[in-house]
């Protein structure tokens, strides 16, 4: 029978309890106390986890309705519009001829708009890439034809990463805890752009906190790639990416922290810049843009040409934008460095020691080397420095420095997408359990091993600071190099491999891209070329299938005849105008041969 058995009141059971108490002895009643506190605190704890499950659960399909209604509802005043007829047309002129015909005043800046509205839902309903519409951007554009030309983008409209500050809108980077949280004032980028006339009018999906670079969510589903929608578009900028290439936008605007903007171009098709960080302000962006500062991420332009990434540039690296933020790098567009004539001495490397890239992006990289060599420049072979230490040592030990605490915090209680779940599954496990397994499976796969490791490298605050001094000096070694070998400009494979299915993508893969993060190196990427069935025999024949990344990316890269091949054009920090420049070299040395 329970001591609780004919309480009368709170004095007749306080009175019961303490005759308990004293019966059963002092060990006893800690030990039994000890039992009731622990047992509150799991009750309390996971009371509290299943509560965030159920509202997290209800915020996603809170904004899932929201942004589908919000969608619904342009699609119906665009119904409205008597005059449709000339949007496709519109739509797939190229950034040159529409910033030409908007600032001759040849088309309004309401009728663009409408255009780009209509291809963005289109290739949204195949595709997945519109995360919502922007609804102030009529309103701009209905101002812009008013008031006449204010700057050189007048009546762009412009597309944004979802981690983009817009006033009243989310930053959800496809995350719950982030929903129902606006920004209060537009990111310093989006006031430079308005000022310069261009219109913001759809914002785009990434994965969770963006560490992927597969465009999937628990929030928003998966972003299909437009050139076949069983692949996907890369990422984290994959929603920019594939409505570019579907002509849903012209310009658009990314992040990039392991390859983000770059891997996306190469997957779609599409051209994209990584500046050098500090060339364009993140001052209001998402605070998950705002990585530790030796691996930072950087933001920049993606464009269905490469004039459009010109112009965006030219149009953001202006005064205007060092008044807002003074910690942005006070360097105006390099005219005298984009517009030189020089002939260039420009290096190349099809393989960086680490991961080989399928052999449609080794011809890539030598339809590149031709076409320059055609304009007048020197191509010469260069060899990266050590790759597998600047990835796996570097960058990836200083992307999870903090062990990996901060992301698990942004993705603890949420609903975790497959392409987020190995990382997940890896950062979750104990550190006292991956230790000694790692140390177990390096004897016979160092790759799986080192897979495991993310975030096991800096213990202390100490050798963090060693780990600072030995990316320092990595840098200096690799600019030593290029200072040795005279270069002005290296041309490598986009990525490793081109689109592949959803589940086929390793973090290794990213060596192509993520060491010009680690070394704060303008890269550009641009389409060459696309897969031949020759590739895919070579690919057959000739791709190794070990380590386990290798057999992944080829399994992955079957079928990938007739998509696109992207490469590389790489400068000196600070030189992203020359990066530019070669790109624009290249891109007219192509048209010229076909």
């Amino acid at each position: 029978m329970s001591f609780m058995t004919g309480f009368h009141g709170p004095y007749e059971a306080f009175k019961q309890c303490k005759d308990v108490c004293v019966a059963a002895g002092p060990k006893r009643v800690f030990r039994n106390a000890a039992i009731v506190v622990s047992t509150t605190f799991t009750v309390v704890k996971v009371g509290k986890k299943i509560y965030k499950w159920y509202n997290y659960s209800y915020l996603r399909k809170q904004k899932q309705e929201a942004c589908l209604l919000s969608k619904q509802r342009l699609q119906e005043r665009l119904k409205e519009v008597e005059d449709s007829s000339s949007w496709d047309e519109i739509a797939d002129l190229s950034s040159t001829d529409l910033i030409h015909k908007l600032q001759k005043k040849e088309l309004k800046a309401v009728d663009v708009l409408r255009a780009f509205q209509y291809k963005a839902l289109k290739a949204d309903e195949e595709l997945n890439c519109v995360v919502e519409p922007i609804w102030e951007a009529e309103a701009q554009a209905l101002e812009e034809d008013l008031e006449g030309i204010k700057g050189p983008l007048h009546g762009v409209p412009v597309s944004l990463k979802d981690t983009y500050g817009v006033t009243g809108y989310d930053g959800t980077v496809g995350l719950a805890s982030r929903i129902n949280q606006p920004f209060l004032e537009d990111a310093v980028v989006v006031k430079v752009l308005k000022k310069a006339g261009a219109i913001p009018f759809v914002k785009t999906p990434s994965p969770p906190a963006m560490y992927s670079f597969e465009t999937s969510s628990a929030l928003y589903g998966r972003t299909c790639n437009p050139h076949d929608t069983s692949r996907i578009p890369g990422g984290s900028s994959g929603g920019e990416a594939a409505l570019l290439a579907s002509h849903g936008s012209i310009i658009g605007f990314g992040s990039d922290l392991g390859g983000s903007i770059r891997i996306p171009s190469a997957m779609c098709g599409t051209y994209g810049l990584k500046p050098t960080i500090g060339r364009i302000s993140k001052k209001g962006m998402s605070p998950l843009c705002r990585t530790n500062q030796m691996v930072a991420s950087s933001i920049g332009p993606m464009a269905r040409d490469v004039e459009g990434l010109v112009s965006v540039m030219r149009a953001l690296l202006v005064p205007y934008m060092y008044e807002l933020d003074p910690n942005s790098v006070p360097i105006l567009f390099q005219n005298e460095v984009y517009e030189s004539k020089r002939p260039l001495r420009i290096g190349y490397y099809t393989y960086d020691g680490f991961v080989q890239a399928v052999p449609a992006m080794v011809r890539g990289v030598l339809m590149a080397k031709a076409a320059l060599e055609k304009q007048g420049h020197t191509l010469v072979p260069w060899n990266p420095i050590d790759t597998p230490y600047a990835y796996n040592k570097l960058w990836v030990a200083m992307l999870f420095g903090d062990h990996g605490v901060g992301l698990m915090k942004e993705l603890e209680g949420d609903k975790q997408d497959p392409c987020m779940a190995m990382l997940y599954f890896i950062l979750k496990t104990s550190e006292r359990i991956r230790r000694p397994l790692c140390r177990f499976i390096g004897l016979f796969s160092p790759g799986v091993a080192r897979l495991l490791s993310a975030g096991l490298d800096y213990e202390t605050v100490y050798d963090w600071f060693q780990g600072c001094r030995k990316l320092e000096t990595y840098r200096e070694d690799v600019a030593a190099s290029w200072k040795q070998n005279k270069l002005d400009a290296i041309i490598c494979p986009g990525f490793t491999m081109t689109a592949v299915p959803p589940g086929l993508t390793v973090f290794q893969q990213l060596s192509y891209t993520a060491v010009y993060n680690a070394l704060n190196f303008p890269a550009g990427s641009m389409p060459v070329t696309k897969v031949t069935a020759e590739d895919e025999d070579k690919l057959e024949k000739e791709y190794p299938t070990e380590p386990f990344y290798h057999k992944i990316t080829k399994d992955g890269s079957r079928g990938s005849t007739g998509l696109p091949v992207n490469v590389q054009c790489v400068a000196l920090p600070f030189q992203d105008e020359m990066s530019l420049r070669v790109m624009k070299e290249l891109d007219t040395a192509l048209k010229m041969t076909n």
